[in-house]
C-alpha cells in the first residue's frame, strides 16, 4: 500500500483502503463500561511528516469523543469524530468507536453511526498513547472458518457476533497480528474538568 503525505491519506488507511471491521455489536455493554481517566487531553502525533492532534474529551459515564485533527497540502484541514468507551478484556484496553458526524454549518448537532470499529490502547510509562487498529485478515480468517458471525461487506467486512462473541474472540487473538499500530501520541495538554 503506498503512503502519501497528510492526515487525510494516513486516517485513509484506517477507514478505506484499509477499512477496519464494522460491527453491529461493541466488545462490550456501554452501560457496564467503567470511565478510563486516562483518556482525557490534547495529544499530538506525526504521521508521515504530518502533525496530528488527538483530542480526547470525557462524557458523561464512560462516554468519550475522539477528535483526530490533521492536514494535508492540498486538501487543507482533515478533521474525524468518534464517540467511543473503553472494554477491558484479560488486562488489555480497547476502544469501542463509532464515527460522528456534524451537522450544520456551525456543527449545531452531531449523527453517531450504528456500527462500531475497534482499537487496542495503551498508555506508556510517559504517558504517551498508543493506538492500533483492528486489522481485516484475520477477522476475515475467523468468518470464513465459521469462527466468528460476519460478511463482506461493500466497504468493509460486517461483523455480525455478539458483544460475548466478539469479546471472546478477541481475547484469544494475538494482539499483535489483529490489532495494527496507528500512532503513538504524546500528551501536551489536559482537558479542563466542566462543572
Amino acid at each position: 500500500m503506498r503512503v502519501h503525505s497528510g492526515l487525510t491519506v494516513a486516517l485513509a488507511l484506517v477507514l478505506t483502503s484499509c477499512v477496519p471491521p464494522e460491527s453491529a455489536h461493541p466488545l462490550s455493554a456501554p452501560e457496564s463500561a467503567k470511565a478510563d481517566k486516562r483518556l482525557s487531553g490534547l495529544f499530538t502525533s506525526h504521521l508521515d511528516g504530518v502533525l496530528v492532534t488527538l483530542e480526547l474529551v470525557p462524557k458523561t459515564g464512560a462516554l468519550v469523543d475522539l477528535v483526530l485533527t490533521g492536514t494535508d497540502k492540498d486538501k487543507g484541514a482533515s478533521v474525524l469524530a468518534f464517540e467511543a468507551f473503553p472494554t477491558m478484556l484479560a488486562g488489555k484496553s480497547y476502544l469501542n468507536l463509532r464515527a460522528k458526524t456534524f451537522k450544520g454549518p456551525y456543527a449545531d448537532g452531531a449523527e453517531v453511526a450504528e456500527k462500531y470499529i475497534f482499537a487496542k490502547y495503551e498508555f506508556g510509562k510517559d504517558g504517551a498513547l498508543t493506538l492500533a487498529i483492528m486489522e481485516e485478515e484475520p477477522v476475515k480468517a475467523a468468518i470464513d472458518a465459521k469462527k466468528l458471525a460476519g460478511t463482506a461487506g461493500e466497504r468493509a467486512l460486517q461483523l455480525t457476533a455478539s458483544s460475548e462473541e466478539l469479546a471472546a474472540f478477541v481475547q484469544g487473538a494475538d494482539a499483535k497480528v489483529l490489532f495494527r499500530k496507528f500512532a503513538v501520541f504524546r500528551k501536551i495538554a489536559s482537558v479542563v474538568e466542566r462543572r
